[in-house]
């Protein structure tokens, strides 16, 4: 199963990932949650990023359900077009055991190279 989203802030300041995280993976389903999470967490960020106000919940959520990063670390997906825009990484990919065991996958491999021209990385397998 393959879950793609993108993760708008509201303006209104919090975070929209309640419908993702009321949701509860199958872990003998091989699954992959990608896409641009728009948050920072210790788990994933640079250092020096302030984690999201939603990290942790999103990081619980996450290991509730059994999910990794596929992520290599410390690789931006994110590089900004303005000037004073710090390099982040929002652009996320996280899987299950059930993948892994299969073999299903490669390696995540980041590339700003292939984004057609986007501040934001492609994710490829």
């Amino acid at each position: 199963m393959v879950i793609n989203m993108y993760h708008a802030i509201p303006s209104r300041g919090g975070h929209d990932l309640h419908y993702l995280m009321q949701h509860e993976i199958d872990k003998l389903t091989p699954t992959i949650v990608i896409g641009d999470f728009n948050t920072h967490a210790h788990r994933w960020s640079l250092p020096g990023r302030a984690p999201s106000s939603w990290g942790v919940e999103l990081e619980e959520w996450l290991d509730q359900n059994g999910l990794q990063a596929m992520n290599p670390d410390r690789v931006p997906t994110w590089v900004g077009s303005r000037e004073g825009d710090h390099p982040s990484i929002i652009d996320l990919a996280f899987t299950n055991e059930a993948t892994i065991f299969t073999n299903q996958l490669s390696p995540l491999d980041v590339s700003l190279g292939e984004s057609l021209g986007s501040d934001h990385a492609t994710l490829l397998f």
